[in-house]
């Protein structure tokens, strides 16, 4: 299990697995400290052609915070979320759906 493994240590985790395993998220942090790496979406790349390569994407909610209010300094939303919230990011990776690769 990768989860909560800082992120070097979890990259040479990452190697361990079998080359046709492949992760959506390679070094951008998914928690909101932006110093791990929580959350991950990952696949057998013999098994599926439709994964759209390009951009990590992790959805950093606590900017949003700040964008909506404002009034919130980036270290008081960090605070904020990890009380409050959670300490995740959401995660999402782009697959194509418009064609028949089976």
């Amino acid at each position: 299990m990768l989860h909560h493994v800082p992120m070097k240590k979890q990259n040479k985790m990452m190697g361990q697995f079998s080359s046709n395993i492949y992760f959506t998220i390679q070094d951008k942090p998914t928690n909101v400290r932006q110093n791990k790496i929580f959350d991950n979406i990952f696949f057998d790349k013999n098994q599926t052609d439709e994964y759209v390569p390009g951009d990590q994407h992790v959805i950093r909610i606590d900017q949003m915070l700040n964008e909506f209010t404002g009034a919130i300094n980036a270290q008081d939303a960090v605070g904020w979320f990890l009380k409050n919230v959670m300490d995740h990011c959401p995660i999402y990776a782009n697959f194509r759906a418009d064609i028949d690769t089976d």
